[in-house]
Protein backbone atom coordinates (compact mmCIF):
# COMPACT_ATOMS: atom_id res chain seq x y z
CA UNK A 1 0.00 0.00 0.00
CA UNK A 2 1.03 3.52 -0.78
CA UNK A 3 2.48 4.99 2.13
CA UNK A 4 2.04 9.13 2.18
CA UNK A 5 2.87 11.99 4.84
CA UNK A 6 0.71 15.08 4.89
CA UNK A 7 2.08 18.08 6.45
CA UNK A 8 0.42 21.06 6.91
CA UNK A 9 -1.34 24.24 9.40
CA UNK A 10 -4.59 23.69 8.84
CA UNK A 11 -7.29 21.45 10.17
CA UNK A 12 -9.71 21.88 7.14
CA UNK A 13 -6.77 20.65 4.72
CA UNK A 14 -5.56 17.28 7.20
CA UNK A 15 -9.68 16.76 7.38
CA UNK A 16 -9.45 16.68 3.97
CA UNK A 17 -6.46 14.47 2.77
CA UNK A 18 -7.56 12.18 5.24
CA UNK A 19 -10.81 11.56 3.19
CA UNK A 20 -9.08 11.07 0.24
CA UNK A 21 -6.88 8.72 2.10
CA UNK A 22 -9.86 6.83 3.14
CA UNK A 23 -11.75 6.79 -0.42
CA UNK A 24 -8.65 6.10 -2.54
CA UNK A 25 -6.83 3.46 0.46
CA UNK A 26 -3.64 4.64 0.46
CA UNK A 27 -2.06 4.89 4.06
CA UNK A 28 -1.78 7.95 5.43
CA UNK A 29 0.58 9.80 8.28
CA UNK A 30 -0.02 13.35 9.20
CA UNK A 31 2.62 15.73 10.30
CA UNK A 32 2.74 18.97 12.33
CA UNK A 33 5.24 20.60 10.64
CA UNK A 34 8.35 21.11 13.07
CA UNK A 35 12.16 23.10 12.41
CA UNK A 36 13.12 23.24 16.11
CA UNK A 37 13.29 26.95 15.40
CA UNK A 38 10.11 28.36 15.27
CA UNK A 39 8.57 30.16 18.14
CA UNK A 40 4.59 30.91 17.62
CA UNK A 41 3.64 32.35 14.11
CA UNK A 42 7.11 32.78 12.90
CA UNK A 43 6.73 29.33 12.03
CA UNK A 44 5.09 29.96 8.81
CA UNK A 45 8.28 32.03 7.47
CA UNK A 46 9.86 28.64 6.66
CA UNK A 47 13.99 30.20 5.97
CA UNK A 48 16.59 28.41 4.39
CA UNK A 49 18.02 27.40 7.94
CA UNK A 50 14.52 26.33 9.23
CA UNK A 51 14.37 24.16 6.05
CA UNK A 52 18.09 22.56 6.51
CA UNK A 53 16.59 22.18 10.34
CA UNK A 54 13.58 20.17 9.61
CA UNK A 55 15.44 17.73 7.36
CA UNK A 56 18.31 17.32 9.03
CA UNK A 57 16.27 16.35 11.84
CA UNK A 58 13.69 14.21 9.83
CA UNK A 59 15.53 12.75 6.91
CA UNK A 60 15.45 9.11 7.39
CA UNK A 61 11.76 9.62 8.64
CA UNK A 62 10.66 11.87 5.35
CA UNK A 63 12.25 8.98 2.84
CA UNK A 64 10.56 6.23 4.56
CA UNK A 65 7.52 7.31 2.57
CA UNK A 66 6.68 7.37 -0.83
CA UNK A 67 5.20 10.69 -1.35
CA UNK A 68 4.70 13.84 0.76
CA UNK A 69 2.28 16.07 0.87
CA UNK A 70 2.24 19.81 1.61
CA UNK A 71 -0.15 21.47 2.12
CA UNK A 72 -0.99 25.19 4.03
CA UNK A 73 1.08 26.80 3.70
CA UNK A 74 3.13 26.38 0.70
CA UNK A 75 6.65 27.40 2.12
CA UNK A 76 6.79 23.75 4.19
CA UNK A 77 7.98 22.40 0.73
CA UNK A 78 10.93 24.07 1.27
CA UNK A 79 12.13 21.04 3.35
CA UNK A 80 12.29 19.19 0.53
CA UNK A 81 12.97 21.31 -2.63
CA UNK A 82 15.93 22.93 -1.08
CA UNK A 83 17.47 19.25 -0.02
CA UNK A 84 16.54 17.54 -3.58
CA UNK A 85 14.35 14.92 -2.51
CA UNK A 86 14.26 12.48 -5.03
CA UNK A 87 10.77 10.84 -4.00
CA UNK A 88 7.41 12.50 -5.36
CA UNK A 89 6.55 15.50 -3.87
CA UNK A 90 2.94 17.04 -4.30
CA UNK A 91 3.04 20.72 -3.32
CA UNK A 92 -1.02 21.83 -2.61
CA UNK A 93 -0.80 25.70 -2.50
CA UNK A 94 -3.68 26.62 0.16
CA UNK A 95 -3.52 30.91 0.69
CA UNK A 96 -1.19 32.12 -1.66
CA UNK A 97 2.53 30.12 -2.32
CA UNK A 98 4.27 32.96 -0.45
CA UNK A 99 2.41 33.50 2.50
CA UNK A 100 4.29 35.13 5.23
CA UNK A 101 3.73 36.02 8.89
CA UNK A 102 4.42 39.79 8.67
CA UNK A 103 6.71 39.56 5.99
CA UNK A 104 10.40 40.86 6.54
CA UNK A 105 13.91 41.17 4.92
CA UNK A 106 14.24 37.12 5.96
CA UNK A 107 11.17 35.52 4.32
CA UNK A 108 10.14 34.99 1.61
CA UNK A 109 13.53 35.60 0.09
CA UNK A 110 14.64 35.35 -3.77
CA UNK A 111 16.01 31.51 -3.15
CA UNK A 112 12.62 30.77 -1.96
CA UNK A 113 11.36 31.87 -5.25
CA UNK A 114 13.80 30.50 -7.43
CA UNK A 115 13.00 27.20 -5.87
CA UNK A 116 9.68 27.40 -6.43
CA UNK A 117 9.90 28.40 -10.29
CA UNK A 118 12.10 25.00 -10.26
CA UNK A 119 9.36 22.50 -9.93
CA UNK A 120 8.67 22.75 -13.50
CA UNK A 121 11.80 21.67 -13.92
CA UNK A 122 11.52 18.48 -11.54
CA UNK A 123 9.58 15.50 -12.75
CA UNK A 124 9.04 14.02 -9.07
CA UNK A 125 7.66 17.37 -8.14
CA UNK A 126 3.90 18.47 -8.42
CA UNK A 127 2.84 22.03 -7.80
CA UNK A 128 -1.24 22.38 -7.88
CA UNK A 129 -3.36 25.34 -6.57
CA UNK A 130 -6.00 24.78 -4.65
CA UNK A 131 -8.56 27.20 -6.50
CA UNK A 132 -7.48 28.38 -10.19
CA UNK A 133 -6.67 31.69 -8.51
CA UNK A 134 -3.46 30.23 -6.43
CA UNK A 135 -1.79 29.67 -10.51
CA UNK A 136 -2.85 32.75 -11.24
CA UNK A 137 -0.90 34.43 -8.56
CA UNK A 138 1.43 32.76 -9.35
CA UNK A 139 2.26 32.68 -12.74
CA UNK A 140 0.50 36.31 -13.59
CA UNK A 141 1.41 38.37 -10.16
CA UNK A 142 4.76 37.30 -9.50
CA UNK A 143 5.59 36.31 -12.71
CA UNK A 144 6.67 32.56 -11.89
CA UNK A 145 5.95 29.24 -13.66
CA UNK A 146 3.82 27.10 -12.14
CA UNK A 147 1.29 25.70 -14.75
CA UNK A 148 -2.57 25.55 -14.46
CA UNK A 149 -3.20 22.29 -12.68
CA UNK A 150 -5.35 22.70 -9.52
CA UNK A 151 -7.47 20.27 -7.10
CA UNK A 152 -10.45 21.98 -5.04
CA UNK A 153 -11.02 20.48 -1.29
CA UNK A 154 -13.91 18.01 -1.40
CA UNK A 155 -14.71 19.14 1.95
CA UNK A 156 -16.29 15.86 3.16
CA UNK A 157 -16.80 16.16 7.11
CA UNK A 158 -14.62 13.85 8.93
CA UNK A 159 -13.83 12.37 12.17
CA UNK A 160 -12.11 15.69 13.13
CA UNK A 161 -15.00 17.29 13.70
CA UNK A 162 -16.99 14.73 15.19
CA UNK A 163 -17.09 16.41 18.93
CA UNK A 164 -18.23 19.80 17.93
CA UNK A 165 -20.64 21.75 20.12
CA UNK A 166 -23.98 22.91 19.00
CA UNK A 167 -25.11 26.52 18.95
CA UNK A 168 -27.38 26.94 20.99
CA UNK A 169 -30.35 28.89 20.23
CA UNK A 170 -34.14 29.36 20.02
CA UNK A 171 -35.57 27.90 16.74
CA UNK A 172 -32.07 27.40 15.11
CA UNK A 173 -33.49 25.58 12.30
CA UNK A 174 -35.55 28.85 10.73
CA UNK A 175 -32.71 30.99 11.83
CA UNK A 176 -29.73 32.46 9.15
CA UNK A 177 -26.41 32.87 10.88
CA UNK A 178 -23.85 35.77 10.12
CA UNK A 179 -20.32 35.10 10.60
CA UNK A 180 -17.85 36.73 12.66
CA UNK A 181 -16.08 37.93 9.65
CA UNK A 182 -14.52 41.48 8.33
CA UNK A 183 -17.29 42.54 5.79
CA UNK A 184 -20.30 41.12 7.61
CA UNK A 185 -19.28 42.98 11.43
CA UNK A 186 -16.89 45.85 10.70
CA UNK A 187 -17.74 46.75 7.08
CA UNK A 188 -21.03 46.94 7.53
CA UNK A 189 -23.52 45.96 10.29
CA UNK A 190 -24.84 42.77 8.39
CA UNK A 191 -26.59 41.72 11.38
CA UNK A 192 -28.69 44.99 11.76
CA UNK A 193 -29.66 45.08 8.15
CA UNK A 194 -30.81 41.69 7.96
CA UNK A 195 -32.77 42.01 10.68
CA UNK A 196 -34.78 45.24 9.49
CA UNK A 197 -35.87 42.95 6.06
CA UNK A 198 -37.88 40.82 9.07
CA UNK A 199 -35.59 37.87 8.82
CA UNK A 200 -34.04 36.01 11.34
CA UNK A 201 -30.90 36.04 12.11
CA UNK A 202 -27.82 34.90 14.27
CA UNK A 203 -24.64 36.76 14.63
CA UNK A 204 -21.43 34.78 16.33
CA UNK A 205 -19.17 32.19 15.92
CA UNK A 206 -19.74 28.63 14.92
CA UNK A 207 -18.40 25.21 15.91
CA UNK A 208 -17.46 23.40 12.24
CA UNK A 209 -19.49 22.65 9.21
CA UNK A 210 -21.77 20.47 11.34
CA UNK A 211 -23.18 23.15 13.67
CA UNK A 212 -23.06 25.51 10.45
CA UNK A 213 -25.76 22.76 8.63
CA UNK A 214 -28.26 23.28 11.48
CA UNK A 215 -28.90 26.49 11.00
CA UNK A 216 -31.74 27.67 7.82
CA UNK A 217 -28.41 28.96 5.91
CA UNK A 218 -25.75 31.56 6.19
CA UNK A 219 -25.39 35.04 4.90
CA UNK A 220 -22.15 36.63 3.65
CA UNK A 221 -20.23 39.07 2.24
CA UNK A 222 -17.08 36.69 1.14
CA UNK A 223 -13.39 38.61 2.17
CA UNK A 224 -11.46 35.72 0.18
CA UNK A 225 -10.53 34.14 -2.90
CA UNK A 226 -11.72 30.79 -1.18
CA UNK A 227 -12.44 29.17 2.00
CA UNK A 228 -11.68 25.69 2.79
CA UNK A 229 -14.88 26.17 5.20
CA UNK A 230 -16.77 26.62 2.15
CA UNK A 231 -16.19 23.11 0.64
CA UNK A 232 -16.91 22.06 4.02
CA UNK A 233 -20.37 23.50 4.30
CA UNK A 234 -21.54 22.80 1.20
CA UNK A 235 -21.12 19.23 1.69
CA UNK A 236 -23.16 19.55 4.60
CA UNK A 237 -25.67 20.84 2.79
CA UNK A 238 -25.68 24.01 4.05
CA UNK A 239 -27.18 26.98 2.11
CA UNK A 240 -25.48 29.85 1.43
CA UNK A 241 -26.83 33.69 0.53
CA UNK A 242 -24.30 36.03 -1.21
CA UNK A 243 -24.47 39.31 -3.65
CA UNK A 244 -23.68 38.76 -6.81
CA UNK A 245 -20.69 39.55 -8.25
CA UNK A 246 -22.63 42.81 -9.72
CA UNK A 247 -23.61 43.98 -6.36
CA UNK A 248 -20.54 43.14 -4.24
CA UNK A 249 -18.50 45.50 -6.53
CA UNK A 250 -21.38 48.09 -5.89
CA UNK A 251 -20.42 47.49 -1.82
CA UNK A 252 -16.96 47.80 -2.54
CA UNK A 253 -17.09 51.09 -4.01
CA UNK A 254 -20.63 52.08 -2.78
CA UNK A 255 -21.47 53.85 0.81
CA UNK A 256 -24.78 53.02 0.77
CA UNK A 257 -26.78 55.41 3.23
CA UNK A 258 -23.69 55.67 5.01
CA UNK A 259 -23.65 52.18 6.21
CA UNK A 260 -20.30 51.51 5.65
CA UNK A 261 -18.05 51.46 8.93
CA UNK A 262 -14.88 50.46 7.63
CA UNK A 263 -13.47 49.88 4.35
CA UNK A 264 -13.85 46.32 2.29
CA UNK A 265 -11.65 43.74 2.81
CA UNK A 266 -10.43 40.94 0.86
CA UNK A 267 -7.40 38.48 1.28
CA UNK A 268 -4.85 40.24 -0.82
CA UNK A 269 -4.34 41.03 -3.73
CA UNK A 270 -7.83 42.17 -4.21
CA UNK A 271 -8.46 41.87 -8.18
CA UNK A 272 -11.43 42.57 -8.98
CA UNK A 273 -11.11 41.84 -12.95
CA UNK A 274 -10.07 38.20 -11.77
CA UNK A 275 -13.00 37.93 -9.62
CA UNK A 276 -14.22 35.20 -11.44
CA UNK A 277 -11.72 32.83 -10.73
CA UNK A 278 -12.52 32.79 -7.18
CA UNK A 279 -14.97 30.24 -5.26
CA UNK A 280 -18.13 32.37 -4.99
CA UNK A 281 -18.11 33.40 -8.61
CA UNK A 282 -16.29 30.69 -10.80
CA UNK A 283 -18.57 28.69 -13.25
CA UNK A 284 -18.32 25.16 -11.69
CA UNK A 285 -19.99 26.72 -8.83
CA UNK A 286 -22.36 29.08 -9.84
CA UNK A 287 -25.81 26.87 -9.27
CA UNK A 288 -25.28 26.35 -5.76
CA UNK A 289 -25.03 30.03 -4.15
CA UNK A 290 -28.01 31.67 -4.24
CA UNK A 291 -26.87 35.26 -5.63
CA UNK A 292 -28.74 38.66 -4.34
CA UNK A 293 -28.83 41.94 -6.83
CA UNK A 294 -29.92 44.08 -3.22
CA UNK A 295 -31.08 43.73 -0.23
CA UNK A 296 -34.70 43.69 -0.64
CA UNK A 297 -33.75 41.21 -3.70
CA UNK A 298 -32.57 38.99 -0.57
CA UNK A 299 -35.73 39.12 1.14
CA UNK A 300 -37.20 37.70 -1.88
CA UNK A 301 -35.04 35.14 -2.15
CA UNK A 302 -35.60 33.77 1.23
CA UNK A 303 -39.45 33.85 1.18
CA UNK A 304 -39.26 32.41 -2.40
CA UNK A 305 -36.36 29.99 -2.31
CA UNK A 306 -37.82 26.25 -2.13
CA UNK A 307 -34.90 24.98 0.51
CA UNK A 308 -35.48 21.58 0.19
CA UNK A 309 -35.07 21.11 -3.46
CA UNK A 310 -31.87 23.36 -3.25
CA UNK A 311 -30.23 21.62 -0.29
CA UNK A 312 -30.87 18.25 -2.76
CA UNK A 313 -29.25 19.75 -5.54
CA UNK A 314 -26.55 20.68 -2.86
CA UNK A 315 -26.23 17.15 -2.85
CA UNK A 316 -26.07 16.16 -6.33
CA UNK A 317 -23.65 18.90 -6.82
CA UNK A 318 -21.31 18.21 -3.84
CA UNK A 319 -21.13 14.11 -5.35
CA UNK A 320 -20.02 15.67 -8.57
CA UNK A 321 -17.81 17.58 -7.03
CA UNK A 322 -16.12 14.78 -4.30
CA UNK A 323 -16.15 12.09 -7.64
CA UNK A 324 -14.57 15.19 -10.04
CA UNK A 325 -11.41 15.50 -7.57
CA UNK A 326 -10.85 11.98 -6.55
CA UNK A 327 -9.87 11.35 -9.87
CA UNK A 328 -7.52 14.22 -10.29
CA UNK A 329 -5.98 12.90 -7.03
CA UNK A 330 -5.80 9.29 -8.28
CA UNK A 331 -4.05 10.79 -11.02
CA UNK A 332 -1.66 12.94 -9.54
CA UNK A 333 -1.18 10.09 -6.80
CA UNK A 334 -0.31 6.98 -8.51
CA UNK A 335 0.34 8.14 -11.91
CA UNK A 336 4.72 7.48 -12.33
CA UNK A 337 4.84 6.70 -9.17
CA UNK A 338 7.37 4.38 -10.97
CA UNK A 339 8.81 7.01 -13.20
CA UNK A 340 12.34 4.81 -13.54
CA UNK A 341 10.73 1.97 -15.02
CA UNK A 342 11.68 1.29 -18.23
CA UNK A 343 9.58 -1.07 -19.62
CA UNK A 344 6.62 -3.47 -17.94
CA UNK A 345 9.19 -6.39 -17.03
CA UNK A 346 11.07 -3.58 -15.06
CA UNK A 347 8.35 -3.15 -12.41
CA UNK A 348 7.09 -7.32 -12.53
CA UNK A 349 10.45 -7.97 -11.68
CA UNK A 350 9.90 -6.43 -8.28
CA UNK A 351 6.32 -8.31 -7.84
CA UNK A 352 5.75 -11.32 -5.70
CA UNK A 353 6.57 -14.87 -7.85
CA UNK A 354 3.21 -16.60 -7.43
CA UNK A 355 0.78 -14.51 -9.71
CA UNK A 356 -2.21 -15.74 -11.76
CA UNK A 357 -1.90 -14.16 -14.71
CA UNK A 358 -4.02 -13.80 -17.94
CA UNK A 359 -2.31 -13.33 -21.37
CA UNK A 360 -4.64 -11.96 -23.56
CA UNK A 361 -2.66 -12.08 -27.57
CA UNK A 362 0.29 -14.94 -26.81
CA UNK A 363 1.22 -13.91 -30.61
CA UNK A 364 4.74 -15.36 -30.81
CA UNK A 365 5.24 -16.50 -27.25
CA UNK A 366 7.72 -13.88 -26.45
CA UNK A 367 6.05 -12.27 -23.75
CA UNK A 368 4.90 -15.75 -22.40
CA UNK A 369 8.20 -16.95 -21.84
CA UNK A 370 9.44 -14.05 -19.67
CA UNK A 371 6.30 -13.68 -17.75
CA UNK A 372 6.86 -17.71 -17.42
CA UNK A 373 10.24 -17.40 -16.17
CA UNK A 374 9.32 -14.28 -14.19
CA UNK A 375 6.77 -16.47 -12.63
CA UNK A 376 8.04 -19.88 -11.85
CA UNK A 377 5.41 -20.15 -8.70
CA UNK A 378 2.65 -18.43 -10.85
CA UNK A 379 -0.08 -19.86 -13.50
CA UNK A 380 0.48 -18.00 -17.00
CA UNK A 381 -2.75 -18.73 -18.92
CA UNK A 382 -2.41 -17.71 -22.22
CA UNK A 383 -4.94 -16.77 -25.07
CA UNK A 384 -4.15 -16.79 -28.67
CA UNK A 385 -7.28 -16.44 -30.88
CA UNK A 386 -4.86 -17.12 -34.56
CA UNK A 387 -4.90 -20.88 -34.91
CA UNK A 388 -1.58 -20.64 -36.61
CA UNK A 389 0.06 -18.56 -33.98
CA UNK A 390 -1.89 -21.01 -31.40
CA UNK A 391 -0.10 -24.32 -32.82
CA UNK A 392 3.11 -22.21 -33.06
CA UNK A 393 2.90 -21.57 -29.03
CA UNK A 394 1.75 -25.17 -28.20
CA UNK A 395 4.97 -26.61 -30.06
CA UNK A 396 7.54 -24.14 -28.21
CA UNK A 397 6.42 -23.42 -24.77
CA UNK A 398 6.55 -26.40 -22.44
CA UNK A 399 6.88 -24.96 -19.15
CA UNK A 400 4.91 -26.46 -16.70
CA UNK A 401 3.45 -23.06 -15.35
CA UNK A 402 1.86 -21.98 -18.48
CA UNK A 403 -1.83 -22.91 -20.14
CA UNK A 404 -3.00 -21.82 -23.23
CA UNK A 405 -5.40 -21.60 -25.06
CA UNK A 406 -7.35 -21.24 -28.62
CA UNK A 407 -10.21 -18.69 -27.90
CA UNK A 408 -11.31 -15.33 -28.77
CA UNK A 409 -11.62 -13.32 -25.78
CA UNK A 410 -14.71 -11.16 -26.52
CA UNK A 411 -17.27 -9.26 -25.02
CA UNK A 412 -19.76 -12.52 -26.35
CA UNK A 413 -19.77 -15.83 -25.42
CA UNK A 414 -20.04 -18.16 -28.69
CA UNK A 415 -18.33 -17.43 -32.06
CA UNK A 416 -17.15 -14.26 -33.42
CA UNK A 417 -15.93 -12.51 -36.63
CA UNK A 418 -11.99 -12.69 -36.54
CA UNK A 419 -9.71 -10.65 -38.81
CA UNK A 420 -6.40 -11.94 -39.66
CA UNK A 421 -3.41 -10.41 -40.38
CA UNK A 422 -3.10 -12.16 -43.76
CA UNK A 423 0.14 -10.18 -45.04
CA UNK A 424 2.65 -12.90 -46.09
CA UNK A 425 5.12 -10.38 -45.10
CA UNK A 426 3.82 -10.15 -41.49
CA UNK A 427 3.23 -12.09 -38.29
CA UNK A 428 -0.42 -12.11 -37.71
CA UNK A 429 0.23 -10.04 -34.72
CA UNK A 430 -2.09 -6.91 -35.72
CA UNK A 431 -5.47 -9.46 -35.90
CA UNK A 432 -8.39 -8.33 -33.95
CA UNK A 433 -12.00 -8.86 -33.76
CA UNK A 434 -12.39 -5.53 -35.58
CA UNK A 435 -12.31 -4.93 -39.28
CA UNK A 436 -9.10 -2.81 -39.87
CA UNK A 437 -9.96 0.68 -41.13
CA UNK A 438 -9.92 1.38 -45.47
CA UNK A 439 -6.67 3.07 -44.44
CA UNK A 440 -4.89 0.74 -41.97
CA UNK A 441 -5.64 -2.07 -44.08
CA UNK A 442 -4.15 0.25 -47.41
CA UNK A 443 -1.07 1.15 -45.55
CA UNK A 444 -0.36 -1.38 -43.30
CA UNK A 445 -2.03 -4.77 -42.76
CA UNK A 446 -2.69 -4.92 -46.92
CA UNK A 447 -4.59 -8.06 -46.60
CA UNK A 448 -6.46 -9.61 -44.12
CA UNK A 449 -8.96 -12.73 -43.68
CA UNK A 450 -12.39 -13.09 -41.72
CA UNK A 451 -12.36 -16.34 -40.01
CA UNK A 452 -15.41 -17.36 -37.31
CA UNK A 453 -13.99 -18.19 -33.86
CA UNK A 454 -14.94 -19.67 -30.56
CA UNK A 455 -15.21 -16.36 -28.09
CA UNK A 456 -15.74 -15.78 -24.90
CA UNK A 457 -16.16 -13.56 -22.04
CA UNK A 458 -13.49 -12.89 -19.36
CA UNK A 459 -15.70 -13.24 -16.86
CA UNK A 460 -16.76 -16.64 -18.26
CA UNK A 461 -13.09 -17.79 -18.60
CA UNK A 462 -12.44 -17.14 -14.75
CA UNK A 463 -15.27 -18.94 -14.00
CA UNK A 464 -14.13 -22.29 -16.42
CA UNK A 465 -11.17 -22.13 -14.40
CA UNK A 466 -12.06 -21.75 -11.26
CA UNK A 467 -9.96 -18.34 -10.93
CA UNK A 468 -11.38 -16.05 -8.31
CA UNK A 469 -8.85 -13.03 -8.52
CA UNK A 470 -6.35 -12.16 -11.01
CA UNK A 471 -3.10 -10.26 -10.42
CA UNK A 472 -2.27 -9.06 -13.50
CA UNK A 473 -4.07 -8.97 -16.78
CA UNK A 474 -2.26 -8.40 -20.23
CA UNK A 475 -3.82 -7.02 -23.31
CA UNK A 476 -3.52 -6.89 -26.66
CA UNK A 477 -6.02 -7.21 -28.63
CA UNK A 478 -5.73 -3.94 -31.25
CA UNK A 479 -8.70 -1.79 -30.08
CA UNK A 480 -11.09 -4.40 -28.64
CA UNK A 481 -9.34 -3.54 -25.04
CA UNK A 482 -12.35 -1.54 -23.64
CA UNK A 483 -15.11 -3.76 -24.90
CA UNK A 484 -13.81 -6.84 -23.11
CA UNK A 485 -13.08 -4.88 -20.31
CA UNK A 486 -17.02 -3.68 -20.06
CA UNK A 487 -18.49 -6.67 -20.94
CA UNK A 488 -17.28 -8.48 -17.68
CA UNK A 489 -17.22 -4.91 -15.59
CA UNK A 490 -18.15 -6.61 -12.27
CA UNK A 491 -15.20 -9.04 -12.11
CA UNK A 492 -12.78 -5.77 -12.53
CA UNK A 493 -12.88 -5.56 -9.03
CA UNK A 494 -11.07 -8.89 -8.58
CA UNK A 495 -8.45 -7.92 -10.55
CA UNK A 496 -5.25 -6.30 -9.16
CA UNK A 497 -3.18 -4.91 -12.34
CA UNK A 498 -4.02 -4.22 -16.17
CA UNK A 499 -1.65 -3.82 -18.74
CA UNK A 500 -2.87 -2.85 -21.55
CA UNK A 501 -1.81 -1.48 -25.15
CA UNK A 502 -3.80 1.47 -26.03
CA UNK A 503 -4.23 3.32 -29.41
CA UNK A 504 -4.63 7.12 -30.03
CA UNK A 505 -5.90 6.86 -33.56
CA UNK A 506 -8.95 4.51 -34.87
CA UNK A 507 -6.81 1.24 -36.61
CA UNK A 508 -10.10 -0.32 -36.55
CA UNK A 509 -13.76 -0.05 -37.41
CA UNK A 510 -15.32 0.88 -34.06
CA UNK A 511 -12.25 0.78 -31.53
CA UNK A 512 -12.31 2.34 -28.92
CA UNK A 513 -8.79 4.69 -27.96
CA UNK A 514 -7.13 5.48 -25.04
CA UNK A 515 -9.01 7.90 -23.53
CA UNK A 516 -11.73 5.40 -23.41
CA UNK A 517 -10.00 2.44 -22.33
CA UNK A 518 -8.92 5.08 -18.84
CA UNK A 519 -12.15 6.44 -18.48
CA UNK A 520 -13.78 2.64 -17.72
CA UNK A 521 -11.12 1.94 -15.65
CA UNK A 522 -10.81 4.99 -13.34
CA UNK A 523 -14.78 4.57 -12.71
CA UNK A 524 -13.73 1.28 -11.31
CA UNK A 525 -11.51 2.20 -8.95
CA UNK A 526 -8.22 1.86 -11.11
CA UNK A 527 -5.67 4.47 -11.25
CA UNK A 528 -2.68 4.85 -13.68
CA UNK A 529 0.34 3.74 -12.91
CA UNK A 530 2.83 4.15 -15.81
CA UNK A 531 2.04 4.60 -19.35
CA UNK A 532 5.46 3.84 -22.07
CA UNK A 533 5.61 4.96 -25.78
CA UNK A 534 5.13 2.43 -29.06
CA UNK A 535 7.64 3.20 -31.49
CA UNK A 536 6.48 7.06 -31.32
CA UNK A 537 6.05 9.88 -29.32
CA UNK A 538 3.52 8.94 -26.21
CA UNK A 539 -0.17 9.88 -27.79
CA UNK A 540 0.85 9.72 -31.23
CA UNK A 541 -0.21 6.29 -32.63
CA UNK A 542 0.27 3.44 -29.93
CA UNK A 543 1.20 3.48 -26.22
CA UNK A 544 1.01 0.76 -23.09
CA UNK A 545 -0.79 1.44 -20.20
CA UNK A 546 -0.04 -0.26 -16.48
CA UNK A 547 -3.75 0.44 -14.45
CA UNK A 548 -3.65 -0.65 -10.56
CA UNK A 549 -6.92 -1.17 -9.02
CA UNK A 550 -6.62 0.82 -5.55
CA UNK A 551 -8.45 -1.87 -3.52
CA UNK A 552 -5.24 -3.99 -3.42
Amino acid sequence: MLKVLHISFHKGCQNDIEYIANKLNFELTFMEYDDGISIGLDKYNVTHEKASNSWNKYKDYYNSFDIIITSDTAPISRIFLQNNFKKKLIIWICNRFDYANQPSLNFPDQEYYDLINSVKDRPNVHIIGYTPFENYYANNIKKLSIGNEYIKPIGKIGKIYNNYVSTQIEDKKNTFIIGPYHNDNLMIDLKSKVLSLGIKVYNGRYDGPKDLSEFAGIIHIPYAWSNLALFEALQAETIFFIPSLKFLKYLIHTDINNEKKDSFFWSPPLIEDALYLSEWYCEDFKDIFIYFDSWSDLKYKINTLNFNNHKQLLRIKGNEHENNMLNKWKNILYNNIYNNMKDIYDFLEKQNDNLNIIECGGHLGNDTKKLSNIFKNGSIYCIEANIKLYDNLIKNINNNNVKIFNYCLSDKNGFSEFYIDANSEGDAGASSILESTPNYLKNYIKKEEKIIINSITLKDFLTRNNLDKIDLLWLDVEGFEYYILHSSIDILKNIKYIYTEVNFQEFRKNGKLYNDVKSLLLKNNFIELYKWEQGAKWGEWQGNVLFKNINY
